[in-house]
This record gives structure tokens, C-alpha cells and sequence, in this order.
């Protein structure tokens, strides 16, 4: 049933007023330019209207409506509207915002149309509004759109509302985004490239040993190494070298279970292509592989940290006729048929010049002594940048005694060294000094910088990263004096985009310090914070796309603690992914979230997400298979007592039949 019949059928009901006698007074003439019917007025308005109580009486709906086109006719709407006393304006909030397709006609001026939105920002109560309106989501889209292009703070303030009375049945019609932009034909772009660390020790031996097979003509390549040895520094550099010399990078942190969709999407925005268009994700990688293809450079495509029966001929489709992929692995049964390069340690020279960036002082005090020490941990190049933040970054203790504790473990280091292996993970021993320097360096430092630390056990490791803003609410500690002094021990490290990012040994330290109570209470802090987070800004998918491995972790924190949160967070991660276009991972989050929401019991949320399958498989041309699901959700939102989601449903329903010719039964 489209828009327009749905007006006329609740103008009839709620008023037992005749279509015929609202167009006989509604003169059609008198409403300028995009408001020539005057239909809009009539059918955004008329769900809101019993608002206006007793003496609102059929006659008066229809006074109403002709007096505005009128006024409008007469150029009076912004005096009308836009009165700077709000009590002097006899439409309630609601009303208020239900003429918003009015700004659409652009009768008003810029200056009144300012003030008419800030009026709207002064009066609204919108969540009262819908809570008992018969709008579906369409029709509240409409309306906040009509005024949000002018006034995006309407959008901000309203957003939030919007979604907690009808995202729960729908989410992808609340989301307010311009599409992805193409990248610039003149110059080369990156998607997704760490920055080098700072300080950097170039390896010039690797390369050039990586250049000479890129010169050979090899389109695979593979720099393969243990734990901590800097395989993803070397890969970044190369990438940057290239980056400068004209070639497109596209990057991907693979990782053990990468979500192939996710990543491929988010590359199809970084070409410039709008999933919301392409609903197959089978298609991304010849998209890709096309748009890269036209714009005729050289690609390198790097995927870093592959694990064995990593999904990488996946990405790998995405390679143009110039492109060539490069894979840092820990395991030697990954490269395959690739051309290998392998990372080791450090040379002493290298070792020796990345300790003169980390701690010139100790340097100067003690050479040999220092380098005697990176000796011991096999001059790995992990173990080296924590020696070095600790040397640099005392804050009780002498250089010289801070040298002589570093000497005091080397014999124990050196015994570890000899005995560690070549493996996929960190070894027990390895982790045992990654332990130990870290305890050293915490030692030294304030109660409120081991408190910020403690704090990092709760986020998901590198190559995740997150914002100063979540560290400080996670931790309780204000500023970023605590944040500093951890990115100067290099226990912190900084990511794109000025972000951060915590070694996965570190991490494991910090989980491995941190007390029982302690934990919970950050783990709380975090799920609590991407919670907010993500229901602060769900009208901006993009911007929750760049959290989505730390959403992640507040879904495993709440399954451990309350399933429900987690179910209801799964939910509205699927939600994002369904308004970004990627129809198929939004259906693994609603998939994932539907079991656990019967498990305790919430039908309501049963419902809602049974509502939000059918709705992809609606998209994605499945109709019967929607129909399926939309018909197991209406019952349930009958027996909730959930008219709204009910409503929805119907409507959905409708639209599937539609769809299919049968238009009688769709009525």
C-alpha cells in the first residue's frame, strides 16, 4: 500500500472526514512550487494531528490545512512559522516537525528557514510524537530528511529517537550519509595503510630483496617470519615507498577469522563504489578489480597477518592486470607457490641503530652494556622497542640502575633466546620477557598511567584500534598525560588516523596483571562505552564502521555476562551493515543474534530481528524466502503487543506481494 493511500485511509479514520471535502477546501492553486497538491501537507500531517485534542474537529483539520496553503501562497510561511516567541506558535512539536516537507517547496528564506529549525531544535519531543503515530519508517525519513540536508543538528538530536521506536523493525531506511567519493584519477590513493613506527629502523636488505621480485615481474609475494620480528613494519614500508611512487594500495589485517564481506565492502567504498547499490557481495571483487583496472596504475594489494586456511584467493580476485599481492604470514605453509622473502632479526648494526632513536641517553651512558642486552633477546625487534621505552621513560629510578636491571635478567633472557622456536603464535618463553620488561617499565611509572594500562586488557589487540576518547572512559582517567607516557614506553602504540593500538603480547600482559574485580569492572566500562557509542551514532554508519573490531568485543564481553545486550548489540551491528549495502554480513549478525534471543526468552527482539532478516532477503530478491520470515515475526509482535512492529510487518509484507504482481492481496 503505498504513501498516499495510507494518508487518505488514516485521514478518513481519524476524522471521518471525506478525501473529497479536504480537496474542495485544500485549493491545490494557492501552494507554490513544490507543494502544487498540497498532498504532502495533508498526508505527513494528518498522524499527527488528534494532537490538537477536542477542538480539532473535522472541519477544523481541513481549516487547518487550507489556511497554511494559504499563508504559504501568500509568502507569509516563515512569519507563520518561524514567530521568534515558540509559545506564540499554535502547532505542537510534532506538528511542527510534520511540516517539514515544506522546506523542500524552498518558499522560505534562508534566514527564516534557520530559524523554523531552530525552532523545530527547541520544541521537539519526537520520541512522544512517534510513539503514537502510524508512520512507518519511510514516512519518518521523510520528514526528518526533508529538513536534516538543511539543519544536520535536527538530524543529531532526532536520530536517536527515531531508532528506539522503529529500528528494532527496520534499520535501513534511518541512515542519513552522502555515498563513497572515487578517489582522484591524478594521483595514487591508500585504503587502510598503518604508519610506519615511529621510531623506524629501515631494513634496507629486505627491501631491496622485495623490490628486485617486484622488478622480476612476481604478482605474489610473501615475507614470512616468527613473532615480534617486524614482517608488518617491512610490508609498510614497501607500501609507502610504493604509495610514493604512484602505485593505489589497498590494505586488509586478515588475521584468523577475517570477515571477507566486511573487509571487501569497506574497499568498495575506498574505490568509490556504494555497496548500497552492488546488495551481492559475490560481486565486490570483479567490482573492484574493474574500477582498479580503469584507472590504470599499479596496485598493491597487501594482507597482512594471513593464518593457514585464511580466505585469501578471496581478496586476491581483486588484482587488475598491474596489480601484485604481498602476504606477511608466521607460518611457512601459507605462501604457497608465492615468491618468499624471509624476516628475521635484526642485524646488530640495525639493533644498535634503533636503540640510538629509542634511548640515546642509556646509549651514551653504556653501549656495550645495552647492546649486550639486545643480544640476549635475539635482537628481536619487539623486545628491542620495549627495552627502549623503558630506558627512556623513567620516572623513579637512575639510568644507570635502570641499565643494571636490564643486565641483572640477561642470562635468563639469553637461555630463553636459545631455546625459542620458529612458531605461529608468541612463544611462553618470549612471552615471559615481554612480561618482564613490561613490569619494569610499569614500576616506574604513575597510578594513573598503570591504570590506563590495566585498561588495555579489555581491548581487542592490534590490528584493531580505538580512539583516545575510549581509552579514557574504559580507564577513568582524564587527559592524556597517563596515554602519553605509555606511547613513550612504546606500550602504546599509534595507528591511522591518530588512533591506538596495542601490541597483542602487551595485551596479554596487561589481562595477565590485571585482578579478577579489576577486570570486570573495565570489561563493563568498555562494553558500556561502545554501547553508547554505537546508539549515539547509528544515523552515521561510517563512522561505526571504523569501530566494528571493538564492537566485536563488547559482543564477547555481554555474551559472557548478558546475552541479551549481546544479541541486541549483534542486532544493531547488522543494522549498520544492512544501511551500508552489505547485505550478507548483515544477515551473519542477525543470523548470529536470532538464537541467543530465543535462548533468553525476548521475543520482542525475536521479532524484531526475524522483521530484519526477511527485510534482506527482501533486498536481496529472496521474496519467498522473506515472506517466510516476515510472516513468523507478525505473531510474535501480536502476541508482545508491538502494534508498531506489527504494522511494519504488514507493510512489509505487502510490499513483497506487490512485488510479485499480486497486487489485491498486497491491498
Amino acid at each position: 500500500m503505498d504513501f498516499w493511500l495510507r494518508s487518505k485511509n488514516w485521514l478518513n479514520e481519524l476524522f471521518s472526514t471525506s478525501w473529497d471535502d479536504v480537496k474542495q477546501e485544500f485549493n491545490p492553486t494557492t501552494v507554490a512550487q513544490g507543494v502544487a497538491t498540497g498532498l504532502i501537507l495533508t498526508a505527513v500531517l494528518a498522524p499527527f494531528v488528534p494532537a490538537l485534542g477536542a477542538a480539532a474537529a473535522a472541519g477544523g483539520v481541513v481549516k487547518l490545512i487550507a489556511d497554511l496553503g494559504a499563508n504559504l501562497a501568500a509568502g507569509k510561511a516563515g512569519e507563520v512559522l518561524t514567530d521568534q516567541q515558540p509559545a506564540n506558535i499554535q502547532l505542537s512539536s510534532e506538528q511542527l516537525l510534520a511540516i517539514a516537507p515544506l522546506v523542500q517547496a524552498e518558499i522560505m528564506k534562508d534566514e527564516q528557514l534557520a530559524r523554523f529549525a531552530d525552532l523545530i531544535v527547541q520544541k521537539l519531543n519526537l520520541s512522544e510524537g512517534l510513539q503514537s503515530s502510524r508512520l512507518s519508517e519511510d514516512d519518518i525519513q521523510r520528514i526528518v530528511a526533508a529538513v536534516g540536508r538543511e539543519k544536520q543538528q535536527i538530524i543529531n538530536k532526532a536520530g536517536r529517537d527515531i531508532y528506539q521506536q522503529v529500528g528494532d523493525h527496520n534499520t535501513q531506511n534511518i541512515y542519513n550519509y552522502a555515498p563513497p567519493t572515487a578517489p582522484a584519477l591524478d594521483r595514487s590513493f591508500t585504503y587502510g595503510l598503518p604508519p610506519l613506527p615511529q621510531p623506524f629502523q629501515p631494513r634496507d636488505e629486505l627491501m631491496t630483496a622485495l623490490k628486485e621480485k617486484l622488478a622480476q615481474g612476481n604478482t605474489a609475494l610473501s615475507a614470512e617470519g616468527m613473532f615480534g620480528v617486524g614482517k608488518t613494519t617491512i610490508a609498510a614500508a614497501l607500501a609507502h615507498e610504493q604509495y610514493a611512487s604512484g602505485w593505489d594500495i589497498l590494505w586488509a589485517a586478515v588475521t584468523k577469522t577475517p570477515n571477507v564481506e566486511a573487509v571487501l565492502g569497506s574497499w568498495m567504498a575506498a574505490v568509490g563504489l556504494d555497496t548500497r547499490s552492488h546488495p551481492d557481495s559475490q560481486a565486490y571483487p570483479a567490482l573492484i578489480q574493474r574500477e582498479l583496472s580503469s584507472r590504470d596504475r599499479p596496485v598493491l594489494v597487501v594482507l597482512d597477518d594471513v593464518w593457514p586456511n585464511s580466505p585469501t584467493f578471496q581478496f586476491k580476485k581483486v588484482l587488475p592486470p598491474k596489480g601484485v599481492c604481498l602476504i606477511t604470514t608466521r607460518d611457512d605453509k601459507v605462501a604457497g607457490n608465492d615468491s618468499i622473502v624471509l624476516v628475521g632479526d635484526l642485524t646488530k648494526t640495525q639493533a644498535a641503530g634503533l636503540l640510538d632513536k629509542l634511548c640515546p641517553d642509556a646509549m651514551e651512558l653504556d653501549r656495550a652494556a645495552v647492546l649486550a642486552v639486545a643480544e640476549s633477546v635475539g635482537r628481536l625487534a619487539l623486545l628491542l622497542v620495549l627495552i627502549g621505552g623503558y630506558l627512556n621513560e623513567r620516572r623513579k629510578r637512575p639510568l644507570q640502575q635502570a641499565i643494571a636491571d636490564l643486565t641483572a635478567r640477561r642470562d635468563v633472557w639469553l637461555a630463553r633466546t636459545s631455546n625459542h622456536r620458529k612458531q605461529q603464535g608468541v612463544s611462553d618463553q618470549e612471552q615471559e620477557t615481554v612480561a618482564e620488561i613490561v613490569a619494569l617499565s610499569l614500576d616506574d611509572l604513575d597510578q594513573q598511567a598503570q591504570a590506563t594500562f590495566t585498561a588495555l586488557a579489555a581491548f581487542a589487540p592490534k590490528p584493531a584500534d580505538f580512539s583516545y576518547a575510549a581509552l579514557q572512559a574504559v580507564s577513568g582517567v582524564d587527559g592524556e598525560t597517563a596515554t602519553d607516557t605509555l606511547l613513550n614506553c612504546h606500550l602504546l602504540e599509534v595507528a591511522e588516523n591518530d588512533r591506538l593500538q596495542v601490541h597483542q603480547a602487551v595485551a596479554l600482559v596487561a589481562a595477565q596483571r590485571t585482578g579478577a574485580e579489576q577486570t570486570a569492572r573495565s570489561l563493563a566500562s568498555f562494553a558500556r562505552y561502545y554501547d553508547d557509542f554505537m546508539e549515539g551514532n547509528r544515523h552515521q554508519p561510517p563512522l561505526i564502521q571504523s569501530e566494528f573490531a571493538q564492537l566485536e568485543r563488547a559482543v564477547a564481553t555481554y555474551r559472557a555476562v548478558n546475552k541479551r545486550e549481546a544479541a541486541r548489540l549483534l542486532n544493531n551491528i547488522g543494522g549498520v551493515y544492512n544501511a551500508l549495502g552489505q547485505k550478507q554480513v548483515a544477515l551473519q549478525y542477525y543470523s548470529d543474534a536470532l538464537p541467543i534471543f530465543r535462548e533468553v526468552g525476548d521475543r520482542a527482539g525475536e521479532a524484531a530481528t526475524l522483521n530484519n532478516i526477511g527485510s534482506v532477503h527482501d533486498d536481496l530478491g529472496q521474496k519467498q524466502l522473506a515472506l517466510q520470515y516476515y510472516n513468523d515475526a507478525r505473531p510474535i509482535f501480536r502476541e508482545v503487543g508491538d502494534q508498531a512492529g506489527e504494522a511494519t510487518t504488514l507493510n512489509n509484507i505487502g510490499g513483497v506481494y506487490n512485488a510479485l504482481g499480486q497486487k489485491q492481496v498486497a491491498l
